[in-house]
Protein backbone atom coordinates (compact mmCIF):
# COMPACT_ATOMS: atom_id res chain seq x y z
CA UNK A 1 0.00 0.00 0.00
CA UNK A 2 1.65 3.54 -0.89
CA UNK A 3 0.67 6.53 -0.01
CA UNK A 4 1.95 10.05 -0.21
CA UNK A 5 0.86 13.38 1.07
CA UNK A 6 0.51 16.60 -0.35
CA UNK A 7 2.05 19.48 1.69
CA UNK A 8 -1.23 20.70 2.18
CA UNK A 9 -2.94 18.01 3.39
CA UNK A 10 -4.79 17.95 6.46
CA UNK A 11 -2.53 15.56 8.94
CA UNK A 12 -5.78 14.13 10.60
CA UNK A 13 -7.64 13.50 7.60
CA UNK A 14 -4.36 11.76 6.33
CA UNK A 15 -3.88 10.02 9.04
CA UNK A 16 -8.03 8.42 9.59
CA UNK A 17 -7.97 7.54 5.80
CA UNK A 18 -4.65 5.06 6.67
CA UNK A 19 -5.76 3.96 9.82
CA UNK A 20 -9.07 2.96 8.01
CA UNK A 21 -7.06 1.51 5.04
CA UNK A 22 -4.96 -0.47 7.35
CA UNK A 23 -8.09 -1.93 9.22
CA UNK A 24 -9.61 -3.18 5.96
CA UNK A 25 -6.56 -5.09 5.23
CA UNK A 26 -5.77 -6.46 8.42
CA UNK A 27 -9.57 -7.26 8.84
CA UNK A 28 -9.62 -9.52 5.68
CA UNK A 29 -12.32 -6.78 4.58
CA UNK A 30 -12.74 -6.33 0.85
CA UNK A 31 -11.72 -2.43 0.12
CA UNK A 32 -14.36 -0.80 -1.81
CA UNK A 33 -13.87 -1.16 -5.13
CA UNK A 34 -15.66 0.14 -8.63
CA UNK A 35 -15.63 -1.81 -12.04
CA UNK A 36 -14.68 0.94 -14.94
CA UNK A 37 -14.81 -0.77 -18.65
CA UNK A 38 -12.74 0.75 -21.11
CA UNK A 39 -13.29 0.17 -24.97
CA UNK A 40 -10.21 -1.07 -26.74
CA UNK A 41 -9.25 -1.50 -30.76
CA UNK A 42 -7.26 -4.66 -31.43
CA UNK A 43 -5.24 -4.93 -34.84
CA UNK A 44 -4.79 -3.52 -38.12
CA UNK A 45 -3.14 0.36 -37.27
CA UNK A 46 -4.46 -0.19 -33.46
CA UNK A 47 -2.48 -3.14 -33.02
CA UNK A 48 0.85 -3.55 -34.63
CA UNK A 49 2.02 -5.65 -31.83
CA UNK A 50 -0.74 -8.53 -31.60
CA UNK A 51 1.08 -10.96 -33.89
CA UNK A 52 4.23 -10.39 -31.40
CA UNK A 53 1.52 -11.64 -28.61
CA UNK A 54 0.49 -14.22 -30.43
CA UNK A 55 4.31 -15.55 -31.11
CA UNK A 56 4.51 -16.06 -27.49
CA UNK A 57 1.14 -17.42 -26.83
CA UNK A 58 0.79 -20.00 -29.66
CA UNK A 59 -2.86 -18.02 -29.63
CA UNK A 60 -4.16 -16.58 -33.01
CA UNK A 61 -5.07 -12.79 -33.08
CA UNK A 62 -9.16 -13.59 -32.38
CA UNK A 63 -8.24 -15.77 -29.32
CA UNK A 64 -5.62 -13.05 -27.68
CA UNK A 65 -8.85 -10.28 -28.20
CA UNK A 66 -11.04 -12.44 -26.72
CA UNK A 67 -8.45 -13.65 -23.70
CA UNK A 68 -7.58 -9.54 -23.02
CA UNK A 69 -11.37 -8.90 -23.07
CA UNK A 70 -12.37 -11.66 -20.88
CA UNK A 71 -10.16 -10.34 -17.98
CA UNK A 72 -11.17 -8.23 -14.99
CA UNK A 73 -7.87 -6.41 -13.98
CA UNK A 74 -6.94 -4.69 -11.02
CA UNK A 75 -4.71 -1.60 -10.55
CA UNK A 76 -1.94 -2.30 -8.59
CA UNK A 77 -0.76 1.12 -8.53
CA UNK A 78 -0.33 3.98 -11.06
CA UNK A 79 3.14 4.59 -12.85
CA UNK A 80 6.11 5.91 -14.52
CA UNK A 81 3.55 8.37 -16.13
CA UNK A 82 0.87 10.22 -14.97
CA UNK A 83 -1.82 8.13 -14.93
CA UNK A 84 -0.27 5.31 -16.08
CA UNK A 85 -2.13 2.08 -14.74
CA UNK A 86 -0.72 -1.06 -14.08
CA UNK A 87 -2.61 -3.51 -13.88
CA UNK A 88 -2.48 -7.03 -12.78
CA UNK A 89 -4.95 -10.12 -13.93
CA UNK A 90 -4.57 -10.55 -17.27
CA UNK A 91 -4.45 -14.35 -18.18
CA UNK A 92 -1.21 -15.49 -17.96
CA UNK A 93 -1.13 -17.27 -21.23
CA UNK A 94 -0.77 -13.67 -22.72
CA UNK A 95 2.78 -12.92 -21.20
CA UNK A 96 5.01 -11.35 -23.37
CA UNK A 97 8.56 -10.07 -22.43
CA UNK A 98 9.12 -5.93 -23.04
CA UNK A 99 10.88 -5.06 -26.33
CA UNK A 100 14.77 -6.19 -26.27
CA UNK A 101 14.65 -2.39 -27.79
CA UNK A 102 12.09 0.45 -26.54
CA UNK A 103 9.74 2.20 -29.05
CA UNK A 104 11.12 6.11 -29.47
CA UNK A 105 7.33 6.46 -29.23
CA UNK A 106 3.99 4.99 -28.12
CA UNK A 107 1.32 6.81 -29.23
CA UNK A 108 -1.76 7.87 -26.56
CA UNK A 109 -3.77 5.38 -25.98
CA UNK A 110 -2.35 2.20 -26.30
CA UNK A 111 -2.97 -1.12 -24.45
CA UNK A 112 0.24 -2.67 -23.57
CA UNK A 113 1.26 -6.26 -22.73
CA UNK A 114 4.65 -5.93 -20.52
CA UNK A 115 5.70 -9.49 -18.45
CA UNK A 116 2.26 -10.36 -16.52
CA UNK A 117 0.41 -7.13 -16.22
CA UNK A 118 -1.01 -4.60 -19.20
CA UNK A 119 -1.17 -1.16 -18.72
CA UNK A 120 -2.89 1.92 -21.01
CA UNK A 121 -0.96 4.71 -22.46
CA UNK A 122 -2.99 7.95 -21.00
CA UNK A 123 -0.44 10.07 -23.06
CA UNK A 124 2.21 9.60 -25.66
CA UNK A 125 5.35 8.19 -23.89
CA UNK A 126 9.48 8.00 -24.91
CA UNK A 127 8.74 4.77 -22.90
CA UNK A 128 8.56 1.11 -24.04
CA UNK A 129 5.36 -0.74 -24.81
CA UNK A 130 5.06 -4.50 -26.13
Amino acid sequence: MLFTLHKMANIYDTIKIIENSLDIEQNGKTPQTRLVEIPVLYGYDYGKDIQRVGQYSGLDEKEIIQKHQSGNYLVYFLGFSPGFPYMGGMDRVLTTPRLETPRKCVPQGSVAIAGQQTGIYPFSSQEDGI
